[in-house]
């Protein structure tokens, strides 16, 4: 019981997270990125591609908080937390080894990222163990 409110509450905060960073992207985008020192240009194909990111966490959102709501889901909503932490940590990754150091706020979402992916893959490993020891029905 203990282990199932841990993965709950490490899908409840990587969710809740996801979504507060895809709802600023998706609807303010200017202020989201300023806390990272990036000016968005006066570009309608740059915000379009934004908002389409922000759009796409807010999806990945919705799906790790429905592992909370509703506990068939949380082998899927686990599932969509590792894959979402994943691509944006190694993302950044990519974008330190081919672009250069990033800004310090930059950094500091990639260590957040990075702490998140390591919490749902403990997560994960916690469900799939409470899965096989239950007895069979």
């Amino acid at each position: 019981m203990k282990n199932l409110r841990l993965v709950q509450l490490t899908l409840m905060t990587a969710g809740a997270l996801t979504g507060l960073v895809g709802l600023g992207i998706l609807l303010m985008p200017d202020g989201f990125y300023v806390s990272y020192g990036i000016t968005v240009p006066e570009s309608a194909s740059l915000r379009s591609e934004l908002k389409t990111l922000g759009a796409l966490l807010m999806l990945a959102s919705c799906l790790m908080l429905a592992g909370v709501i509703k506990p068939s889901l949380q082998g899927t909503a686990l599932i969509v937390a590792i894959g979402t932490y994943l691509a944006l940590v190694a993302g950044r990754l990519l974008g330190l080894i081919v672009d250069g150091l990033p800004s310090t706020g930059i950094l500091t979402a990639w260590a957040v990222e990075a702490a998140l992916l390591v919490l749902v893959v403990i997560a994960g490993v916690i469900a799939k163990a409470q899965k096989t020891t239950l007895p069979l029905r």
